[in-house]
């Protein structure tokens, strides 16, 4: 039997970047369970998935179109420093509210005196990811 669109499965996974940190991973004795299609995991790692069968490992490579999605420049906004205050240091992220009232977290990337740089790209936007995947079982 393989897994294909609609089905619940059982998956036990690691992710990583291509130099090998890693990123994410499924904790032992806890395996991640989701339908097929449902959308709630990257669409890389769901397709990924399908054509899998109970016992199976394999490792794919997702582009970042598949993955966390491609670094958009629209997501990239300057405020000015007084607007976070002076403690603000590269890396540090910051969840703002957008202007429809929405959260959005982002990361400073750049400073200077007067402005920040903030990205509210998902970290991981751009990159190709990859996923070792074992597929426990199909419920």
């Amino acid at each position: 039997m393989q897994a294909k669109f609609g089905d619940t499965v059982k998956v036990h996974f690691v992710g990583r970047l291509p130099d090998g940190q890693v990123f994410a991973q499924s904790q032992p004795g806890n395996p991640v369970e989701f339908r097929i299609g449902e959308k709630r995991l990257l669409p890389g790692f769901e397709q990924a998935v399908v054509g899998m069968q109970p016992g199976e490992t394999k490792t794919e490579a997702i582009p970042p179109a598949l993955g966390y999605g491609l670094h958009d420049p629209a997501q990239l906004v300057t405020v000015t420093r007084e607007q976070l205050g002076d403690e603000a240091s590269v890396g540090e992220r910051y969840t703002l509210r957008a202007t429809n009232g929405d959260q959005v977290t982002a990361t400073v990337v750049e400073l200077s005196d007067e402005t920040v740089l903030l990205d509210a790209n998902h970290p991981l936007a751009g990159q190709e990811i990859v996923f070792d995947i074992h597929l426990l079982e199909i419920v």
